[in-house]
This record gives structure tokens, C-alpha cells and sequence, in this order.
């Protein structure tokens, strides 16, 4: 018989000093900064290794939606989400699309933030700067804001109801505000980076003792899925389905790139040989973790069939309790895993908070508002917007309104119309910034309107997908069809010279 077991007050007591620590390694970034400067604060001054990096950016990425919220739609779609670990991949070919280049400029060009490079590329066309600015914006708040979420639903499910979604999320949220206004982005990376191994080593343990909890392996559970949800595991027959596929994976590999708080990794990261490097150990994590979080899918959707499209976001909070009930060491491995999810979910709220930081003070108030401020009231600016941000997204999420999975689609249909400015411009001289910013623009009305009038996905393709082509469009249409300015094609040209050439640190 299986047993559902809330954690108890010892699990607590182990959560509380794992908080604790967190802040002491924030405290250690600290006593380690090189000054009180921009680049120090946000950038780490470009002196982590790669291992932190790898690990700070992997723990970024695998963030508690994606422990919850994913798992989830796993548990709702079936096999056909194996689209899931699919386009985790197709973002590290993103990644390599966006990030060697990027890193180069920024080394030769002296690049802390994206604000710096849309400046430089776009001659300080600032309406293009800014609709980029709102998308990266959106992308790394709407990321912040699932984390709350997730916070909720795993604090007041494996306590058993003792400690409310509202009490979970406030307790989180005190923390990762300490450890970010202490440490800046060398805090949050080093953080990020224990967390990151701490969470597969969750992973881990979830994988082996699943099976003991429910007395079933793996094979027999997705046997007994077949049998009571067959649609779950037979392969789709409307091709509508397939379009929805490939868009997922796209809408991913497009949109997650962009993520600022990624950007800020790759900005910080010394040359293209650490990032290689890096892509050594996040390649094998990305895989294991999103393969791992689709079979916790598929095994709760046959061992806990009957849940809701919003009940099912508790499935993996019921599987640990499950884990919990099975004894001694299944309730001890519990703590382990719950703080492995917990680390998932903090990792990414203080990787998000710092590029919020960033985008604001460094992006917005010093660029626009304020551009000869002292770069410690810039910083001093950051971390007061970094603590109203904290309390707007505790307040926005102790009432969940949709799924963590939905919420990520409309995250990303935004935020990959930055794709033209951000991507396309380090490829292509011809890019104007008029045109560039037209397309932007038609991009996300054309997105925003489908969605609002009820056609989120025409043929199976995501609505910001369909802004995304628009967008691209324009852009490419605008500016290879109308003749460049002299400043604009040399500019064009640097850029994607320099993008090449890295003479800093090996």
C-alpha cells in the first residue's frame, strides 16, 4: 500500500540551514568582490571558472517550473512531451548560436550588459533599444514569476498543509533577496552552481527509489498507463499534433537564449574555451534532467491517474511524499530531493533577479534616466528595484491564475521577438535598425492579438511564432529592400568582424 507522507519539522529544520548557507556563500561573494563596479557586481568582473559557470547557467535554466510545471504537462500530454527533453537540446544549439559571438564582442567591445551590445549594434536607435529592452524584461520576469508558483505548490504539498502556499512563498523569497543583495552575480552564480549539483543529485536519488515507493518499475508503470490511458502513449494521428511538436521545440530553442539572465552568463564568461567547456557539463545535465522530469510525468500519470489540468501541477510533490511513506530512507532521501527542487526554484529566482537588476539600473536608469550617476548609487538603485520586484512577484503569485506550463509558452512568444535585434544582428550587416524595430513591434501585436482573441496556437503553431515570421519579415525585408546608410553597413560590419576576433584572457 502506498503512503502519502507529509515532511516533517526535522525536514524543516534541514531546509531552514540549507537558507542559512545560501546566504553564507552570499556573504563569501561578498568579502570577494574587486571593487564596487558595475562589471563587478553583474559580471563577477569576468573571473569564474568555468565549472561554476556551467553549472551556475544549467541551474538557472532547470528552474522549480520546470521540476513542477513540466512534469506536469508530462503528466497531462503523455509521451507526445518528449518534445520536452528535445528542445532542452535544440537550446544548447541556440546557444551556440548566440553565445561564441556574443562573448568575443564583449570582451573586445567592453560589453557588462545587453543594453550595451543593442546600443553599439543600433547606434542608439532607441526605440529598437527599448521594445528589446521590454522583451528581455518580460522574459526574465515572467521566468521570476513561475518560481513563486513552484515554491507554493511544493511547500504546501509535502508539509502536509501545515505551512500555507502564502507562508512558503514569503519564507523563499527572504532568502533569495539576502543571498542577491550580498553577492551580486558572483552570490547568485556560486549559489547557483552548489545547487545545480545538489539537484541532480536529487534527481538521482527520485529515479531509484520511485519505482520501491509504488511497487512498480518503470516498464510496468508506463504498462499500466497503456492500459488505463492509452491515448497517453500511442503515437498522435492528427498532424496538427506534429506542428505543435516542432513549434515547441523551436519556440524553446529561440526564446530561451534570450533569456537576459543567460546573456549576462555568456557576457560574463573570460573567452569561447571556457564556454566550451561549460557546454561539456551542461550538455549531459540537460539531457538527464528533462528526460528524468518526463518519465516522473508518465510514471505519476499511471501510479495517480484522475488529476485536474491544475491538480496535476502537485504531481511530483505527491510522488515525493509517496517516497516519503516508504520508509526510513525513503523519507530521509525525501528532504534530499525536496531541497533539490528548492534548489531549482532559487537558483533561477536569483538568476532572474540579478538580470532584472541589471536591465533596470544598468539598462534603463543609467542609459536613459541617469547616464553620468556614480556606478554604487547605479548598484544601490539595482538592489531597491531588486526588493519590489521580490515583493510584486510574492504578491502576483499566492494566487495561481494558470498552469506554469502556459505561462511559459506566453513567456517565450514574447520574448523571442528580441530574436532579429539580439541574434540576427550579429550575422547580418544589411539589418537597419528602422525596419528592425518595425518588425518587433508587428511581432508582439501580432502574438499579443492572437492569444486575446482566442488563438493561441493556429495550426498548431504558437501565436508568437507566427509574430516571430512577421517579424522577420519586415526586418529582413525592410532593410535588404531599402539602401543602407554608410554608418549603418560599417557598423554591421564591425560587429560581425569583432564577433570573430578574441584577443582578451585565454
Amino acid at each position: 500500500m502506498v503512503v502519502f507522507r507529509a515532511l516533517g519539522p526535522e525536514a524543516a529544520f534541514v531546509t531552514i540551514a540549507f537558507l542559512a548557507f545560501m546566504m553564507l556563500l552570499g556573504y563569501y561573494a561578498y568579502r570577494k568582490r574587486v571593487g564596487f563596479t558595475l562589471q563587478d557586481f553583474f559580471l563577477a568582473s569576468k573571473l569564474l571558472g568555468f565549472l561554476i559557470l556551467g553549472l551556475s547557467l544549467f541551474a538557472v535554466q532547470y528552474s522549480g517550473n520546470s521540476f513542477i510545471g513540466y512534469a506536469a504537462k508530462s503528466y497531462r500530454a503523455g509521451a507526445f512531451f518528449l518534445a520536452y527533453p528535445a528542445f532542452m537540446i535544440a537550446l544548447l544549439i541556440g546557444i551556440l548560436l548566440l553565445a561564441p559571438p556574443l562573448i568575443n564582442l564583449g570582451s573586445k567591445r567592453g560589453y557588462t550588459s545587453p543594453g550595451d551590445f543593442l546600443e553599439d549594434r543600433w547606434l542608439g536607435y532607441k526605440p529598437l533599444i527599448i521594445i528589446t529592452l521590454i522583451c528581455l524584461f518580460w522574459g526574465a520576469f515572467m521566468q521570476f514569476f513561475e518560481q513563486f508558483y513552484a515554491m507554493g505548490y511544493l511547500g504546501s504539498e509535502l508539509s502536509g498543509g501545515v505551512l500555507s502556499w502564502e507562508v512558503m512563498v514569503i519564507l523563499y523569497s527572504i532568502a533569495v533577496i539576502a543571498y542577491i543583495l550580498l553577492g551580486g552575480f558572483r552570490g547568485a552564480a556560486i549559489v547557483q552552481a552548489v545547487q545545480g549539483a545538489i539537484m541532480l543529485a536529487g534527481l538521482v536519488l527520485m529515479l531509484t527509489l520511485l519505482p520501491a515507493a509504488f511497487g512498480l518499475s518503470y516498464s510496468e508503470a508506463f504498462q499500466k498507463l497503456a492500459s488505463i490511458a492509452p491515448a497517453k502513449v500511442a503515437v498522435p494521428k492528427k498532424a496538427i499534433l506534429y506542428n505543435l511538436w516542432y513549434s515547441v521545440i523551436v519556440l524553446v530553442m529561440l526564446g530561451a537564449i534570450l533569456y537576459p539572465q543567460m546573456i549576462q552568463h555568456y557576457l560574463a564568461v573570460r573567452n569561447p574555451k571556457t564556454l566550451k567547456r561549460m557546454i561539456t557539463i551542461m550538455f549531459p545535465c540537460y539531457f538527464f534532467t528533462a528526460t528524468s522530469l518526463w518519465l516522473f510525468g508518465l510514471f505519476g500519470a499511471a501510479v495517480i491517474p484522475g488529476l485536474g489540468k491544475m491538480e496535476s501541477e502537485r504531481v511530483v510533490p505527491l510522488l515525493i511524499r509517496a517516497i516519503a511513506g516508504s520508509g526510513e530512507v525513503g523519507y530521509a532521501a525525501s528532504i534530499v530531493v525536496t531541497n533539490a527542487i528548492l534548489c531549482a526554484t532559487l537558483s533561477t529566482v536569483g538568476g532572474c533577479l540579478i538580470a532584472l537588476g541589471m536591465l533596470i539600473a544598468k539598462d534603463i536608469y543609467k542609459r536613459f534616466v541617469n547616464p553620468v550617476a556614480p556606478e554604487a548609487r547605479a548598484i544601490n538603485i539595482s538592489r531597491i528595484c531588486m526588493i519590489i520586484i521580490v515583493i510584486a512577484g510574492t504578491i502576483a503569485a499566492l494566487r495561481p491564475v494558470a498552469t506554469i506550463w502556459r505561462l511559459t509558452e506566453i513567456k517565450f512568444e514574447l520574448l523571442m521577438q528580441a530574436f532579429t535585434p539580439v541574434v540576427l544582428g550579429l550575422y547580418l550587416a544589411r539589418l537597419r535598425p528602422k525596419p528592425v524595430f518595425i518588425g518587433c513591434l508587428v511581432g508582439l501585436v501580432l502574438a499579443v492579438s492572437l492569444t486575446v482573441a482566442g488563438m493561441p496556437k493556429p495550426y498548431g503553431i504558437h501565436a508568437g511564432l507566427w509574430g516571430l515570421i512577421a517579424n522577420l519579415a519586415i526586418s529582413l525585408g525592410g532593410s535588404y529592400l531599402t539602401k543602407p546608410t554608410e554608418e549603418e553597413l560599417r557598423r554591421g560590419q564591425e560587429i560581425i568582424r569583432d564577433s570573430k576576433i578574441f584577443k582578451g584572457a585565454t
